[in-house]
Formats: C-alpha cells, structure tokens, sequence
C-alpha cells in the first residue's frame, strides 16, 4: 500500500474539498447565481474524494508514464462514477448528475466527454498530489492521525446532520 490509513483519510478530504470548491465554482458560473453543490451540509463532496484516492492508489506505480496515467484515470472515473451514481440512486434515492442530453451516454450515469475530461482532471491530481503529501508529511505521523481523526468526526456528524434535517 502506497499511503498509510491516515494519509488516505487527509487525501479524502482534501480531493473532497477542492472538489467541492471547484464543482460550486463551475456550476455558479455556469447557473449566473450561487449554486450550492453536495448533498451533505459541509463544504465537500465525497465522490471526489473517493474517485481521487481511488486513482491515486491505483495509480501508484505508474505515476511518472503520463499516457498511462491518463488512462487509468480515465476507466477507473468512469467505472467509479457509474458505481456511485448506482448507489447515490438506490441508496439515497438520488440522482445528483445526469448526462442524458450528452452523446454516447450509459443511462445518463457517464458519457464519454465527461470521463475524459475527468480523466485529465484525476491525473492532474495525480501530478499534484506530491505536493499535498509533502504537507501532510510535514505535519508527521501523530498529528497526521489526529488530522484524520477529526475529519471522520466531521464526517460522521455531518451525515448524522444531513440525515436529520
């Protein structure tokens, strides 16, 4: 295993944040008003962070081949993102993307412009995640383990809030 526990419980929530902020930015520009992303009430959207550490872990020994890294990134998008819409829709009764209106979609779950472009976006991460390691690193194993601890904390308070609104 490339990372320890702890590293993947701060990967996730870091890759949860920045993909919350970007997804928020993106759709409050596209809409022309604030546009609030996510279902839970924090500011962070767990399929990043799972699609992300996903990619990182599975990606560990191919980091320095850009091609490759590419396209790893892209299938395990792709399947990731047509898993998690599955469970957000029989889990959570919810259906938070639909790429319907796109072409060569699979019941609007993924479509191939969106995997490719998630694709770059994962190896993007993938060539940028050193630096946020190195950060995380910085702050050393004990503190590391209390980071994570407080992000599952947060975590399991957020969903308990959201549930319950």
């Amino acid at each position: 295993m490339p990372f320890t526990f702890s590293e993947i419980i701060v990967l996730f929530f870091t890759y949860s944040v920045i993909g919350w902020i970007w997804e928020t930015i993106y759709c409050s520009i596209k809409d022309h008003h604030y546009d609030y992303r996510g279902f839970l009430f924090g500011s962070y959207c767990p399929v990043y962070g799972f699609a992300v550490t996903t990619i990182l872990i599975c990606t560990h020994r191919i980091q320095n081949n850009l091609f490759l890294l590419y396209i790893v990134g892209v299938i395990v998008v792709t399947i990731f993102e047509y898993f998690a819409s599955v469970f957000l829709q029989y889990v959570f009764h919810m259906k938070l993307w639909d790429y319907s209106h796109l072409w060569d979609n699979v019941q609007g779950r993924i479509a191939p412009i969106i995997s490719l472009f998630l694709g770059d976006r994962g190896s993007l991460s993938c060539k940028s995640y050193s630096a946020i390691c190195s950060k995380v690193n910085y702050l050393g194993r004990n503190k590391n383990a209390w980071l994570s601890c407080f992000n599952n904390s947060n975590c399991d308070g957020n969903r308990l809030y959201s549930y319950y609104l």
